[in-house]
């Protein structure tokens, strides 16, 4: 019988430990760049746990989290805009 392995996880894999290093990452941008790096930073953790397992590669999950997230923040604001405009 076949049985299915979950691919081995490291801390470097861990989103909130990838969190944590990106929120202290944002810390080192200009005044005014630091909230776009702590949003970015949870918008990467949001699906990452998810991502993972079908990608495997940590960085790519990530990524794909972002993305997804700026995807669906673009969708409410495109219904807003056209709510006022009705």
């Amino acid at each position: 019988m076949a049985s299915s392995v979950l691919p081995r996880i490291d801390l470097k894999q861990d989103p909130w430990e990838r969190e944590a290093r990106w929120l202290e990452a944002s810390t080192a941008l200009k005044k005014e760049d630091q909230v776009c790096g702590q949003r970015l930073a949870e918008m990467a953790k949001k699906h990452s746990s998810e991502a993972l397992y079908a990608l495997d590669d940590p960085l790519e999950a990530a990524v794909f989290s972002v993305l997804v997230e700026m995807m669906k923040e673009g969708s409410v604001e495109k219904k807003a805009r056209m709510s006022r405009n009705e």
